[in-house]
């Protein structure tokens, strides 16, 4: 090839090169100018974001007043429950109820101390509300329980009152407030009554001897039923829960709840029903259901009752918001 011919191939060569790379030079630039735009829009926009979103900064929050409420309920201190008999889910007897009920005592102070930090507490509210016995109400429980209805009594009854002597020394409580309603367990008679449902329960005794031997609460022992408590402007309908009736079902107790508490309203209307007796801490707007110390049975396990943990309810209560804070108290 000859040294002219080479020079020409080297020079269309290299023309084409420069045309080449000065296209892809000028699309480089457009898309450089085009980001540039874009990015200017985005900027644009992030600035004008920045300026309508509020800017979050620490803010000391003007404290609150507010009531600790805690549920006693459905302990059955005396009856056993066998852990090969509840396919090893709980078992239960007088030594474990005695931790337990210690364990009650102990965390409401606990809970209570844990939620000062954003409010102030000076009030509580302790529902006693029945079965702290099982008694001999079916003739299988004077077959296995552990002591007679008397004897259960004077058993639970200086544990109560050495509990509420330690929420009174150590829950920084100004008040403390009592409102107390019999269970079904703890009655005197055979069949349940409703005319003398108080009257015939040993627990009316339990509860004036709290009364007498614990000073400085305020003792609200109901008459009949219910037992109502003001908290702020709300009203607590307290009851054991054993009226309300439920016979099974997929919805759980809810539904038959939800109807009860309808019907009573239409009498006295009430912002809150605490009760126990099914042994199952639901905590719903217009109600709670409390648990159990003695926790899952044989009755439990036989009527395919839903498995939980020994516990009782624990929350809190403020003048505008009414019903906060829920912590229950899990015994085990």
């Amino acid at each position: 090839m000859s040294e002219e011919l080479r020079w020409k191939i080297e020079s269309t060569t290299s023309k084409k090169r420069s045309v080449q790379a000065g296209k892809e030079v000028e699309e480089l630039r457009e898309q450089l100018d085009m980001s540039q735009k874009e990015m200017a829009i985005l900027m644009g926009a992030r600035d004008s974001v920045e300026d309508t979103v509020p800017q979050i900064k620490e803010k000391k929050h003007k404290r609150e007043q507010s009531t600790a409420v805690a549920v006693a309920s459905d302990w059955h201190v005396e009856e056993p429950v066998f852990r090969d008999r509840t396919n090893g889910l709980n078992e239960f007897n007088m030594e474990i109820a005695n931790q337990r009920i210690t364990t009650f005592f102990e965390k409401i102070v606990y809970l209570t101390d844990t939620q000062r930090h954003s409010t102030d507490i000076d009030t509580l509210v302790l529902g006693l509300l029945g079965d702290f016995i099982t008694g001999h109400i079916h003739e299988e429980l004077a077959e296995t329980n552990e002591l007679s209805p008397t004897e259960a009594l004077m058993w639970v009854l200086p544990r109560i009152i050495e509990g509420i002597r330690f929420l009174k020394s150590n829950g920084g409580f100004k008040k403390i407030v009592l409102p107390c309603c019999v269970g079904n367990h703890a009655r005197t008679t055979q069949k349940r009554r409703v005319k003398t449902l108080v009257q015939s329960s040993y627990e009316l005794i339990l509860y004036h001897v709290l009364q007498m031997s614990i000073e400085g609460c305020e003792f609200h022992i109901a008459k009949g039923y219910h037992q109502f408590v003001k908290i702020y402007d709300k009203t607590v309908r307290c009851h054991h829960g054993d009226s309300i009736r439920y016979a099974g079902g997929v919805g759980g107790i809810t539904i038959p709840v939800n109807k009860k508490i309808a019907q009573w309203d239409k009498s006295v209307p009430a912002d809150i029903d605490l009760f126990g007796h099914y042994h199952q801490s639901i905590y719903e707007r217009k109600w709670i259901s409390n648990g159990s110390l003695i926790g899952y049975s044989e009755f439990a396990n036989g009527i395919g009752a839903e498995w939980e943990p020994p516990q009782q309810a624990f929350f809190l209560m403020k003048p505008k918001r009414g019903r906060t804070i829920h912590a229950p108290i899990f015994l085990d």
